[in-house]
């Protein structure tokens, strides 16, 4: 097992946090959209594909240091 280095900057103040990159799980998902068109004396309308939505990306990150006795929450730019 081997750990990769990450960043995570925040867009907004541009303050980067440096930490470990080695998730158990993650998950990427995309939407679809789909329309339904109805016509008259159909029981079900002809679905028709109107686009694909952003693709999100969900991990769960821990932090730790455990090594440097600190606590997590007051100093993670030295991870």
């Amino acid at each position: 097992m081997s750990l990769t280095k990450a960043t995570i900057t925040n867009l907004d103040t541009k303050k980067v946090i440096k930490c470990l990159f080695n998730p158990t799980e993650y998950t990427i998902a995309r939407t679809n959209s789909w329309q339904r068109s109805t016509k008259q004396g159909n029981n079900v309308g002809k679905l028709d594909f109107t686009g694909g939505g952003s693709r999100t990306m969900t991990v769960e990150l821990f932090f730790d240091v455990y090594e440097l006795g600190e606590d997590v929450r007051k100093s993670p730019a030295k991870l």
